[in-house]
């Protein structure tokens, strides 16, 4: 009976569009299940992005399906009665568990199959029109020092810069202020420490490591047949505490890997157990190899 207001980096306004990759999504009559947490300025937002999302699939056998990162789905009854039981154990927590739980309402629900997606990062595709892009760099990770950190990054510009078939340049071009991952304010930055709180801490050196995605211009270009829209700007957000659990190759290999959210690029899988080699080595397979 009441309405919850749920925010997430990214959206659209008119024709000014800002991706960021991970973020949960949610359609139009759906039913679903959300872990939610209030950031620094109070308002809600899911738990780790995409993690923090079930689709409802109401039914006699009701399910509750995480999408990304990974295709999780489980019985709902089941799901819940153990949350409850989690929340109930919690302490200082008021915390009311209900005997039994009405099934829910059948609502309109769209399921789609994870799919391997290697160049675009969605249907609509966008890249740079310009041949070089320059970055600038809010601080350093804190754990690993400035210089380790603009090193990592150095190395990221590198692979994408010097990859034979493509005609395109990333710059490191200094230092800049830090900005809220979701401004796009016609600055490309990459800032350490997630300074505006917008992704969730790691737990035992997992979860989300960090964000990236781009604002869009007006204006489109067609390459190989193919509708592009202009990217005007790229940020990446490192989470808090990489530095103390992971190395400057292991940063190096993870902003490699946002970066090409910044110039448009997709997964090349978000299978976990993916039997393709090309597409399970690739970096811009879904999770980590750690193996730069």
């Amino acid at each position: 009976s009441r309405s919850i207001v749920l925010t997430q980096p990214g959206g659209r306004v008119g024709s000014n569009v800002q991706w960021t990759y991970g973020v949960a999504e949610f359609l139009v009559g759906e039913r679903a299940l959300v872990f939610v947490r209030p950031g620094r300025d109070g308002r809600l937002r899911p738990v780790g992005m995409a993690l923090g999302k079930y689709a409802v699939a109401a039914g006699p056998n009701a399910t509750a399906t995480r999408l990304q990162p990974t295709r999780d789905t489980r019985a709902l009854e089941r799901f819940l009665d153990h949350l409850a039981a989690l929340a109930a154990a919690a302490p200082d927590r008021n915390v009311r568990v209900r005997s039994g739980r009405q099934r829910e309402a059948a609502g309109a629900v769209r399921t789609r199959q994870v799919v391997e997606r290697f160049t675009l990062l969605d249907a609509v595709a966008y890249r740079w029109f310009e041949p070089t892009v320059t970055f600038r760099v809010a601080s350093g990770d804190t754990q690993l020092g400035t210089n380790a950190s603009t090193g990592a990054l150095d190395q990221a510009m590198a692979a994408w810069s010097h990859v034979a078939t493509a005609a395109l340049t990333l710059i490191d071009g200094g230092t800049t202020i830090a900005a809220a991952q979701a401004a796009c304010d016609g600055l490309n930055t990459i800032q350490f420490n997630d300074p505006f709180d917008e992704v969730d801490d790691l737990v035992g050196c997992g979860g989300v490591l960090a964000i990236g995605g781009f604002c869009q211009r007006s204006g489109t270009m067609t390459v190989s047949g193919v509708e592009f829209h202009r990217i005007a700007e790229g940020d990446i957000t490192v989470n808090d505490g990489f530095g103390a659990c992971f190395s400057a190759t292991d940063l190096a290999e993870v902003l490699t890997h946002e970066l090409g959210h910044t110039i448009g690029l997709g997964h090349s899988s978000e299978d976990p157990n993916e039997s393709n080699p090309t597409l399970a080595g690739a970096t811009m397979y879904a999770f980590a190899h750690f193996d730069f």
